[in-house]
C-alpha cells in the first residue's frame, strides 16, 4: 500500500510468542526480515513481537520475554510468524486452547501464517494444516506425523511451514 510520499508501506509482520516458545526463534524473523531494504534504503518489513495478552512469556529456556504488543496486532499483520515451542499440549496431545485456535483461524482468513520448526505443531493443532504439506524439526517429525495424520508431513533439520497461501 503506497504511503503519502508515494512509497509502499512496509509489510507488517507479527511474531506471536506463546508460552514455552523457543527464545532464539522469536528473534529470527527480525534478523531475516527486519533489516531488508529496497534500493533506496527504505525498510521492506516492520517486524513486531506480541504475546497473547501483551504480558511476559516464559520461554522454553526458563526465562521470560516481554513483548511490546498483545495479539491485537495480528489484526493488521500481513504475515504472522509462530516460533517453535517446546513441551506444550500442542506437542504432547495435539491440542491448543480454544481461544488460541480461534485466534489463529481468524488470522488465517486475512494473513499469511508461518511457523518456524516446532511452531508447526501449533498450526496443526488449530486445524490449519489439514490437507496441506508441512514440516517440523526432524527430531519431532514422528510425533508430528502421529498427532496430525491429516497433514502431509516431511521431516527436515530446520523448517518453515505456512498455513496459508
Amino acid at each position: 500500500m503506497p504511503s503519502p510520499g508515494g512509497r509502499s508501506a512496509p509489510h507488517e509482520v507479527a511474531v506471536l510468542a506463546l508460552p514455552r516458545t523457543m527464545a532464539y526463534e522469536v528473534g529470527l524473523p527480525h534478523q531475516f526480515l527486519g533489516s531488508a531494504v529496497d534500493a533506496d534504503g527504505t525498510r521492506l518489513y516492520r517486524v513486531r513481537v506480541a504475546s497473547l495478552d501483551g504480558g511476559p512469556v516464559r520461554t522454553s529456556a526458563g526465562y521470560s520475554l516481554l513483548p511490546e504488543h498483545d495479539a491485537s496486532i495480528l489484526e493488521t499483520a500481513q504475515t504472522v510468524v509462530l516460533p517453535g515451542i517446546h513441551g506444550t499440549s500442542a506437542m504432547t496431545d495435539g491440542t491448543v486452547p480454544d481461544e488460541l485456535a480461534d485466534l489463529l483461524r481468524r488470522t488465517a482468513e486475512r494473513s499469511r501464517l508461518v511457523s518456524i520448526c516446532t511452531g508447526a505443531f501449533v498450526l496443526a493443532a488449530a486445524g490449519l494444516l489439514d490437507g496441506r504439506p508441512a514440516t517440523t524439526h526432524w527430531l519431532h517429525a514422528p510425533a508430528f506425523a502421529a498427532l496430525f495424520p491429516a497433514c502431509a508431513s516431511t521431516p527436515t533439520s530446520c523448517s518453515w511451514t505456512t498455513a496459508t497461501s
